[in-house]
Order: structure tokens, then C-alpha cells, then sequence
């Protein structure tokens, strides 16, 4: 033991209950006191050596402090309780290990944490500590291939191809199994197939064979998005999959241009006729094969703004150039027209994510009428009373917490309002929650569930669509489970027990950054196979709605009050 941790043992520690002694443990944390920490921590331990998490903890600030033999038996112990952590502890164990050289026993772990869906493949590419094993050619399955900067075109998207392929069936949660239609046989015959034609196609053409690769997951958070590679071969190949300028957007009666840069501007409200050499319908069903989704909300919700990239929309067979799009439009009574759409260098890579237009962009609303609520602010959350309805209306926009104020203190002020107030109903509008940290939406869930002033069937309204997503799902999930909910709008993008979660991991040539799916969330009841949770009150866009400024779902809410 180091001497200050002995010095501490005698100084500091004395009896407390283990509430108390958690809360120090806490404390310590939060200040950054690392050697405290163990201390406390390891004496609390002692006594109740049951929870794999601590343990896990523990072995953490120990390797931090060089103490190998106790951080290995305290990763030990976490493991002997159960504690995975989507193979963290078994990782953190064969880290320690490397640092004592003992290779073969780290090699084992390590080989135990990828077959667990390991979750931290950046830090095990990026640390040296695993240099002596990456130069063994036994232990080439653990790692990225090493490639030379002379290599050529076609074998460096071989290797990609093969990484790509080696590291999802390491890492996601379960590839081949129950959650996934998909077997080992279709998926080898997929690889080998697009490894025989890559020398056949362009490169645009190989990453969409990819991307569609990806997608037979069979989950909206694994995923392969080309848009702003930063490294590798295609950070050379500027511009290749730029977005051309406007926003498509598949209402209930069709696709729109939805929003456009002002050079377009004469395109915004259109109705989509024609992408390229074929129709709106035929390009929507051409897309739904490269769409990431939990189900086909989110191919409604990502198909339109893939097709507006040239780049893809060529490799698909819709355009005869990865440089430009060209549509076919029609406005309202009148003539259809047509114009080119140029690919655009400004518009950002998470483009694809948007829920609404970029604020500088023209937009098919009506800009002489007041925005409708739930376009009229982009926080994380706020909210406003509607005095004449009784209304208290809350957008929640992301699962997170704002700096300049946390979503408990929010949720506080919120109820506090509620309270204080005549108050109907609390509307809660989640169509621009694409999800976040789902550890965060507590103090919102709570105050909901022990509010009995809109806790209650018909004052109790959450607004839900193919945007409320990952997170935000879990959330809604919460609230269909433990209150008297009405949801109105459309389905949900995600399924109520989904597979999710970041694992992302870079393809060494191209510098295409892959996303696998490695834990399955299950927040309902064991046999929820539902693909959506659907709303009680079906409430969804038409393209007259959105163009007068109106809110379909909102108004469904005020004719039930």
C-alpha cells in the first residue's frame, strides 16, 4: 500500500454508518480526491462485498494509483459478482496485467472483453500500453491492422471491409441472435460478396455498399455516416458526400422540400415528384436499405435528408451525377418544374440528425404567422403557460442537463409553477428529443409521477413522434409504465426495449467511423415486442399543416380538454 493511503487509514477513517460512509465516498469523488476515495471506499468494501459496481470503481482509482495486485483483486471481485459493464472490468483487468507484464493473462482478458461486446475500442487503438501485443501477428483479431501509407486503393477498402466486419461481430450486443434477422451465413455471403466487386466500384459506391452492410444490424444506433471524415484516405476526397442544400421531409400526404438555403428558396413547400430518373415513392424505397432504425419511423425520419445527399443518390442508381441533384417540383396549383441542386460544403455533417430546418435557412412555414410552440425554441427544455387553456406546455428537447440550469432544477421550478398556478393539463412535447443520458431524466420522471394535479388520466398529455428517440424513448417508456399518460402524434422512432448505445470504432484506410449497438435496453416488461409505442390520439403532419403554422397534435389535446 502506498504511505500516504497507510497515513490515511489512521487519520481519517473512523466508524460511520454506511450511508454515511457512501456519502463520503461520494464526496471525495465529486472533489477529485483520489487517495481518499480508495480509502474510504475500500473500508466500506470490507464490509458489504457485494456490489460488483464498487468494486469495479475501486479497482479503477487503484490502477490509477499503480496498485495493481489490489486493483486486480478488486476487477476480480467485480467479475465474481456479476459486474460486466459491457466489458469494461474485464479490459481494465488485462490493462493491469500489461502493466506487469504479464502478456499471456492479458491477452486473455482482453480476448474475454471484445467477446462481451467491449465498449471501449477507441482507448484500447489509441493507448500504447498495448503496443507490445499489436506487434504480434497471434493477436492480430484484437486489434486494427496496421496499414502502409503506400498501400494501394483496393486492398486498403479490403481491409476496411474485413475490420469493419471482425470488429460488429465482436462488438455488437448480438449480431446473429434473437434481436437481430439476421443469420452468420447471409452476412458472410454480404461481405464476400461486396470484397469480390470492390475493385469494380468508386469509392462513394463502396461506402454505401457498406453503410447498407451496416445496417442488416437490424438497430437505429448502429450505424456508418459518411458525411465530415476528419481522417484516412476519404478526408483527401473532399466534398464526396456533401448534402445538397434543402431539407426533404415526408409528411402524411407525400415529400416536401421542407426548408432550403436561400438560393433555393423557390424550391421551399414543394411537393417532390421526381429524384433523378425516378420518383419520390421509387427514391424513398431505394434509401430504406441504408436507413439505421429500430423501425420505419426512422427511415421516414433519416430516408429524405439521405437522399439529399448527391453522393448517395448516385451509388443507389436515382442520379446521374454525385455532384448535383436533379428534382422534379410542384407547388400548390401549380405547374411542376425543374431544378438542379447543387451539392453544398457549408451544410454540417450532423445534417442528417436535424429535427427542423437550420435556422438561416428558408422554410415552408408561414413566416407572416406566429411559429407554432413547439418551433419556437431550441433549449433543452423550457416551458410556457397557456393562460386562456390552463395549459402548462414543456418542451424537452435532449436528454441532458444544461449548464446555466440543470434539468432538477428545471423539473423543480417547473412543478413549483404547476403548484402555484390554475393548471389543466401539462403537455409534454418530445418530437425533437432525439435522446442523450438517459441517467439524467430523473428528476422530470419524479416529478411527474408524484404530481397528482396532472398525474392524472386527461391532464396528463406527452407529444411523440419519429424523432423521439434512444433516450428519449426510455423516457417515454418510464412514463408509459408509471403514469396516466395520453400520447398523441405519431409512433415513436425507437422500440421500447431496443438494442442502442455508442461503441464507435474508426476503419483504418478510410477513416469512416463505425457506431455498434452493444447493450440491449429493456425498460417495459419482459415481453414487449411492441415496435413503437403508438399514440393514443393519432396526430400527424400534412404539409398544409406545417405550411399554416398549425400543430395537429396540439390542437387534438385542446379538443379532448
Amino acid at each position: 500500500m502506498l504511505p500516504e493511503l497507510q497515513l490515511l487509514t489512521l487519520t481519517i477513517y473512523s466508524p460511520m454508518l454506511p450511508s454515511q460512509l457512501l456519502e463520503r465516498v461520494r464526496q471525495h469523488i465529486q472533489r477529485g480526491e483520489e487517495t481518499e476515495t480508495i480509502v474510504l471506499l475500500a473500508s466500506y468494501m470490507e464490509e458489504n462485498p457485494f456490489h460488483g459496481d464498487l468494486w469495479h470503481v475501486l479497482g479503477r482509482y487503484y490502477e490509477e494509483a499503480r496498485e495493481y495486485e489490489q486493483a486486480i483483486d478488486a476487477y476480480q471481485k467485480a467479475i465474481e459478482c456479476g459486474n460486466r459493464w459491457s466489458g469494461d472490468t474485464e479490459y481494465h483487468l488485462a490493462s493491469t496485467l500489461m502493466h506487469q507484464g504479464k502478456d499471456k493473462e492479458a491477452v486473455s482478458w482482453l480476448e474475454k472483453a471484445l467477446r462481451i461486446s467491449f465498449r471501449l475500442l477507441p482507448e484500447l487503438e489509441s493507448d500504447n500500453l498495448w503496443e507490445p501485443l499489436r506487434s504480434n501477428e497471434r493477436n492480430g483479431s484484437l486489434f486494427a491492422p496496421r496499414l502502409s501509407p503506400t498501400l494501394d486503393r483496393i486492398t486498403g477498402w479490403r481491409a476496411d471491409l474485413a475490420y469493419m466486419a471482425r470488429r460488429m461481430e465482436q462488438g455488437h450486443y448480438d449480431l446473429f441472435g434473437r434481436e437481430t434477422p439476421l443469420s452468420r451465413e447471409v452476412w458472410q455471403a454480404v461481405i464476400a460478396d461486396l470484397d469480390q466487386h470492390i475493385p469494380t466500384l468508386e469509392d462513394h459506391e463502396i461506402v454505401v455498399e457498406l453503410m447498407r452492410i451496416v445496417a442488416l444490424a437490424g438497430d437505429g444506433h448502429t450505424n456508418l455516416f459518411p458525411f465530415g471524415v476528419e481522417q484516412g484516405y476519404l478526408a483527401e476526397q473532399k466534398g464526396l458526400f456533401d448534402y445538397a442544400p434543402v431539407m426533404f421531409y415526408l409528411f402524411e400526404d407525400g415529400l416536401f422540400v421542407r426548408g432550403a438555403k436561400q438560393e433555393y428558396k423557390e424550391t421551399v413547400g414543394a411537393r417532390v415528384l421526381r429524384i433523378g430518373s425516378v420518383t419520390a415513392e421509387e427514391a424513398l424505397e431505394r434509401i430504406k436499405p441504408l436507413v439505421f432504425n429500430d423501425n420505419i419511423m426512422q427511415i421516414k425520419r433519416q430516408g429524405p435528408l439521405l437522399l439529399s445527399c448527391p453522393a448517395i443518390a448516385h451509388a443507389l442508381g436515382i442520379s446521374e451525377s454525385r455532384e448535383y441533384l436533379d428534382v422534379q417540383l410542384q407547388q400548390e396549383m401549380k405547374e411542376p418544374f425543374n431544378v438542379r441542386l447543387h451539392k453544398n460544403a457549408d451544410i454540417p455533417p450532423w445534417f442528417v440528425w436535424l429535427s427542423v430546418e437550420p435556422e438561416n435557412w428558408v422554410s415552408m412555414c408561414d413566416g407572416a404567422l406566429p411559429r407554432p410552440l413547439w418551433l419556437k425554441q431550441s433549449e433543452l427544455y423550457w416551458f410556457e403557460y397557456l393562460e386562456d387553456q390552463q395549459i402548462v406546455y414543456c418542451q424537452y428537447n435532449g436528454v441532458q442537463n444544461m449548464k446555466e440550469e440543470s434539468l432538477a432544477t428545471f423539473s423543480e421550478r417547473l412543478f413549483a409553477f404547476i403548484e402555484g398556478h390554475e393548471v389543466r393539463a401539462l403537455v409534454l412535447d418530445l418530437r425533437r428529443n432525439g435522446g442523450g443520458d438517459l441517467t439524467t431524466y430523473r428528476p422530470l420522471l419524479h416529478g411527474i409521477i408524484q404530481n397528482r394535479k396532472v398525474n392524472r388520466w386527461g391532464s396528463l398529455f406527452a407529444l411523440i413522434g419519429r424523432h423521439t428517440f434512444s433516450a428519449a424513448q426510455h423516457f417515454i417508456n418510464q412514463l408509459d409504465t408509471h403514469t396516466e399518460v395520453t400520447f398523441v402524434g405519431e409512433c415513436s422512432g425507437s422500440r421500447p426495449q431496443f438494442v442502442g448505445e455508442g461503441n464507435p470504432f474508426r476503419l483504418p484506410y478510410s477513416g469512416l467511423d463505425v457506431n455498434i449497438s452493444n447493450r440491449f435496453w429493456q425498460g417495459t416488461f419482459a415481453l414487449d415486442g411492441r415496435l413503437w409505442i403508438a399514440p393514443h390520439i393519432r396526430a400527424e403532419f400534412t404539409s398544409h399543416d406545417y405550411r399554416a403554422n398549425r400543430d395537429p397534435a396540439l390542437e387534438a389535446i385542446l379538443a379532448e380538454l
